[in-house]
């Protein structure tokens, strides 16, 4: 957008305008002062004489709101345990549905598969990839055999969610691991970004997943 202010030297475009003080007398216009001195004495108490105003063009950088991001990611747990009983039947069912909900509110997905070592992020922002992604997540899924690793993960997620560019930001944990966290600096890290935490898990109980989990559900499939 251009804006049009005041030029200090002769510029192209004028504005005739009505003097705004004594101090522009000066620059008058030459037809006011054929005036009879009463009407001229009379323009210039009332600041009514024309004077020439020469404007100057500005490009004006206009504010452009970023479009807020709405981002959930699942942090999927796929050590070797998660094959007991019906693990890995309920934790597919539930992403699915994590993504299914994620489409109808226009919201980015990002997956974690993890083990005791990280996995490659999925990726899915559109319509497009979204549905693709839940259409195929369980061949791309695949099991680590080196254990369990929940901090390393979560760690992960904190820190992909730092970019300032996301305003909303959900972490959902889907493990059976029972392993001891570091509860009490993933919790400040939590904290930090605002970022909400929400626990499923699958099988045994991770009391100490549960004191920094902003939601917490529990499914027993031991059977």
């Amino acid at each position: 957008a251009e804006e049009m202010r005041p030029s200090l030297v002769p510029a192209d475009d004028i504005l005739i305008r009505p003097t705004r003080s004594v101090g522009e007398i000066p620059r008058v216009l030459s037809s006011a002062h054929v005036l009879e001195d009463d009407a001229f004495y009379a323009g210039v108490a009332g600041n009514t004489l024309p004077v020439v105003e020469h404007l100057e063009r500005f490009d004006v950088l206009e504010d452009i709101e970023e479009p807020s991001r709405n981002i959930v990611i699942v942090i999927q747990d796929m050590s070797t345990s998660m094959k007991d009983y019906n693990r890995m039947a309920w934790a597919i069912a539930l992403d699915k549905r994590i993504i299914a909900k994620a489409q109808t509110q226009k919201a980015e997905v990002a997956l974690l598969p993890f083990g005791a070592s990280l996995g490659k992020w999925m990726f899915a922002k559109t319509d497009a990839e979204r549905a693709d992604l839940m259409d195929n997540l369980q061949q791309r899924l695949y099991y680590f055999t080196d254990g369990t690793n929940i901090d390393l993960a979560l760690l992960e997620g904190i820190r992909f969610l730092s970019d300032p560019s996301f305003t909303e930001r959900k972490i959902v944990l889907v493990t059976d691991g029972t392993q001891s966290i570091y509860a009490h600096s993933l919790k400040r890290e939590l904290e930090k970004i605002k970022a909400e935490l929400h626990t499923v898990c699958i099988g045994p109980q991770n009391p100490e997943l549960e004191t920094i989990s902003t939601h917490y559900d529990y499914i027993l499939d031991e059977v």
